[in-house]
């Protein structure tokens, strides 16, 4: 299998999926983030090749700046010309014009339209500046272009059915890989302090209610709460005020890089999920899970899905700063039960296995092309 991976994040080590779906015979490309001036790659004894050049993405940010990783996208597909190409993030701002030009750009004489996968962690994006309907028009559009679109959980299958009419032989169910922590790295979450959030800072992830909630608590000893990352300005400037009016409000509005997220998460207590929409992914989940993390999220999405059956969490509704509040207040005060969630996770983590997802996605890829 020649494969490009188109990999839009940074890659300091290997990947435990792309590791799981290469085998000795294939060609594989990751194409992933430039790395930072501080962040020199180790691509060392990787069983797969790895270009570090694309410029880093901005949410909602510098169009100029994604048309620049599109080009470096479009020349790496011509160069390599493989048989596969995955986008492990779709770029929803072009992509529904875009991403059906991949199948042939640079394609050999001879030789058939490539396959087009992609990696669908929310089926709408969380930023909307269009209306619904045009939306819907556009998602149409572009999830028809792709072969296959692999999603981590049953809802967002359905949902990519019944709402945007995608056929049911194209998506995918495949659960996350969720790669734990070192256990050196690994939070001992129920004698830790500190109750984190983790941006983006949107509406729609819930600051503003997230904000309300902590105004109706108290001081509460060495308990703190921490931001970190960044977004909406209006949003940061709330936060910012709340850190200069409480002393248990700690926050780091700046870029948070993978390092950055380990650190905050091996001191955490329990993780903040206080989500306002469906379409925010579950990646901050996903890190909470793997330093053994329990979280307080909303019933909402695959997020509040795999809260509910994983029984990791607290769980309220959205919207409701009271029940809120009052969920992270029994979370920094009952050690037994934050103890109890952790275990939660360790049993579950199981199932989100390296070696047995990336052997069901490499199955998928290599499968012949639907007619």
């Amino acid at each position: 299998m020649k494969l490009l991976w188109y990999w839009p994040y940074p890659h300091p080590g290997v990947s435990p999926v792309v590791a799981a779906v290469v085998r000795s015979h294939d060609d594989v490309l990751v194409q992933a983030l430039a790395p930072q001036l501080d962040e020199p790659p180790d691509d060392g004894g990787l069983p797969y090749a790895v270009r570090h050049e694309l410029p880093e993405p901005t949410d909602g940010g510098s169009f100029g700046r994604l048309v620049r990783r599109l080009r470096q996208r479009q020349r790496r597909v011509r160069r390599f010309d493989p048989d596969v190409v995955h986008l492990e993030q779709i770029e929803y701002r072009a992509d529904w014009l875009l991403a059906r030009r991949l199948r042939t750009i640079g394609r050999a004489p001879g030789r058939g339209p490539r396959r087009l996968s992609a990696t669908v962690r929310s089926v709408r994006p969380h930023v909307r500046p269009i209306p619904r309907v045009v939306e819907s028009m556009l998602l149409r559009r572009l999830y028809r272009s792709f072969d296959i679109l692999v999603v981590g959980h049953e809802m967002l299958r359905q949902q990519l059915i019944d709402e945007l009419h995608v056929r049911a032989d194209v998506v995918h169910v495949i659960s996350p890989v969720i790669a734990r922590a070192p256990a050196t790295h690994r939070a001992h979450a129920a004698v830790n302090d500190d109750i984190v959030f983790l941006g983006p800072f949107r509406e729609s992830s819930g600051v503003s209610v997230l904000l309300e909630a902590i105004g109706r608590l108290p001081v509460y000893g060495r308990r703190r709460f921490v931001f970190a990352g960044g977004g909406d300005a209006h949003l940061e400037a709330r936060v910012r005020g709340l850190a200069a009016s409480r002393p248990d409000v700690h926050a780091e509005l700046n870029r948070v890089p993978p390092e950055q997220v380990d650190a905050l998460l091996r001191r955490a207590r329990i993780v903040l999920l206080p989500y306002r929409s469906d379409a925010v992914p579950a990646d901050r989940l996903l890190d909470a899970y793997r330093h053994d993390v329990p979280v307080v999220a909303t019933a909402l999405g695959t997020t509040g899905e795999m809260v509910r059956v994983d029984r990791t969490g607290w769980i309220v509704p959205p919207d409701d700063p009271a029940a809120l509040a009052r969920a992270i207040d029994q979370a920094r005060r009952d050690d037994l039960a934050v103890a109890r969630f952790s275990g939660a996770i360790e049993a579950a983590l199981d199932r989100y296995d390296a070696r047995a997802i990336g052997a069901e996605l490499r199955r998928v890829l290599s499968a012949p092309r639907l007619v």
